[in-house]
């Protein structure tokens, strides 16, 4: 605990640490669930498999969609393919590969460079529960992304509840990212103006809403 204390500063949200076996709980049938992760780096690797393991054991019957910013690691997404009623825009997971052809899971093909933008105008739906991996917990709440953005900003921006995977065993990623949330910035609607690689048109957290996060989860 000492290590996650350190990585998140922020006292209202360091109360909301819960085992993962508590955490999963907050998924039930039918949601959305948005998930950070792009090519395998930054998704929920602790979350996800866990959610499978409960849902095999107490609700099996259980069916989410799941969206991303582009694959998973096998490891994180095969255990849950056979919950998941759909799947976007892109995966790579061999076992949903075979349940999409087996006319198990339905899945929707969307180009990555135009999903964040249509997650965040709502073109998909409500996003019930986003399940984002951050390295960091700002005092004022706001989250430092791990390696990658994928559509973690659209997911926290649009679901109605939030929980954040904390991952001590990477780097804190303050200063990596440049984040501008769709339709809030004065420029965007492009082109943005980088022109030099030192250029920063956004912030290297992301804001969110303290009410909305349920659950820190715990390995």
């Amino acid at each position: 605990m000492t290590q996650l204390a350190d990585r998140i500063q922020c006292p209202a949200l360091m109360a909301k640490v819960v085992p993962v076996e508590e955490a999963v709980k907050h998924v039930k049938h039918g949601d959305v669930v948005g998930i950070s992760g792009f090519t395998k780096s930054g998704d929920p690797k602790v979350f996800l498999p866990a959610l499978a393991q409960h849902l095999a054991a107490h609700a099996p019957d259980t069916r989410i969609t799941l969206l991303s910013g582009a694959s998973l690691a096998e490891e994180v997404e095969n255990p849950i393919a056979p919950f998941l009623a759909a799947r976007g825009p892109y995966m790579s997971s061999g076992v949903s590969r075979k349940l999409i052809h087996a006319g198990k899971m339905d899945f929707f093909d969307q180009h990555l460079s135009v999903f964040a933008r249509g997650m965040m105008y709502g073109f998909y739906g409500d996003v019930d529960v986003a399940v984002v991996e951050v390295s960091r917990i700002r005092s004022d709440g706001a989250v430092i992304l791990s390696s990658s953005v994928g559509v973690s900003v659209e997911a926290l921006a649009r679901a109605k509840k939030i929980i954040l995977e904390v991952n001590t065993a990477q780097p804190d990623f303050t200063g990596y990212h440049d984040i501008v949330p769709p339709a809030t910035h004065p420029h965007v609607g492009w082109p943005i103006p980088v022109v030099n690689v030192d250029d920063r048109v956004g912030t290297p957290y992301v804001q969110i809403d303290l009410n909305k996060v349920v659950a820190e989860p715990l390995p």
